[in-house]
């Protein structure tokens, strides 16, 4: 993921090896890494705003309409889905001056 809009950011300690623009759920927050570090290291997190997305982000077979639709995580799998039965609710897709992007809200 790429932010494209300055959003809010904080530092958090590794639980796990994470990778730089690959979002995931710390906990019950869903946030994308601004730095790549191993487990046990300080890195920068964004927790809100909006991020041009990779096809590997999203679920494979799914296909966001950029509409305001409510923007969702598969935890085990790390990927977004427009389903909501069984994941967490992290933002909305939507089109951001004519970029299709995913509006991360911290929620």
């Amino acid at each position: 993921m790429k932010n494209i809009a300055e959003g809010q950011k904080l530092t958090l300690v590794a639980t796990a090896d994470v990778t730089q623009g690959k979002g995931f759920m710390y906990g019950k927050l869903f946030v994308v890494p601004s730095v790549s570090v191993k487990a046990g290291k300080s890195f920068t997190a964004e927790i809100k705003g909006a991020y041009v997305l990779d096809a590997a982000d999203i679920k494979d077979g799914i296909t966001p309409t950029y509409d305001g639709s409510a923007a969702y995580v598969i935890a085990a799998e790390g990927v977004l889905t427009t389903t909501a039965s069984g994941n967490t609710k992290v933002g909305y897709f939507v089109n951001h001056l004519g970029e299709d992007v995913l509006l991360l809200t911290g929620a």
